[in-house]
């Protein structure tokens, strides 16, 4: 289950001396992305709602199902990812 502090901004911020992304794509911007959504998503709708790679994505959303935030099901090869009774 997600604990950390929810965050509302989820772009990440740029380093102002080499302008590169700094931040990690916290895993609560993936549950506010997929509640913003309606609540069923595919990996790709959720990359683009947060602005990560759909790889980074996956992996967060991998983890957020196996911490029980959010509920997968496979529709052929894609994964559809859908709230948690509890986060709901």
């Amino acid at each position: 289950m997600v604990t950390d502090t929810e965050t509302s901004d989820m772009t990440p911020d740029r380093d102002e001396t080499t302008g590169r992304f700094v931040g990690s794509y916290p895993p609560e911007a993936f549950v506010e992305a997929l509640r913003e959504v309606g609540g069923m998503a595919s990996t790709s709708e959720l990359a683009d709602a947060v602005g990560s790679s759909d790889r980074l994505a996956l992996d967060r959303l991998h983890a957020l199902a196996d911490g029980g935030d959010v509920d997968r099901r496979k529709v052929g090869n894609a994964n559809l990812w859908l709230l948690s009774e509890v986060e709901a």
